[in-house]
């Protein structure tokens, strides 16, 4: 019986030890392997549409500014 126990105790160490082992190395190798192309990033759709969203937001603000000013004129004829 103290055979069979030794035995057990040996196989489920040595399938830990080689599952730690594994995870161990592939986790070396995903950090030591190096990207095969770099992402490539089109900066000009980037650009304009943050000049279309700059222009809009300019545009807003020129329309707050005039119902502003509208509603200073209102006020002031009362």
């Amino acid at each position: 019986m103290k055979d069979l126990d030794g035995i057990i105790l040996f196989v489920v160490g040595s399938v830990l030890a080689v599952t730690l082992f594994w995870g161990v190395v592939t986790g070396l190798k995903k950090t030591f392997s190096m990207p095969k192309e770099p992402k490539r990033i089109d900066t000009t759709e980037l650009m304009r549409e943050q000049k279309r969203r700059s222009q809009e937001i300019k545009e807003k603000q020129r329309e707050f500014m005039r119902d502003q000013q509208q509603k200073m004129r209102d006020y002031r004829k009362f």
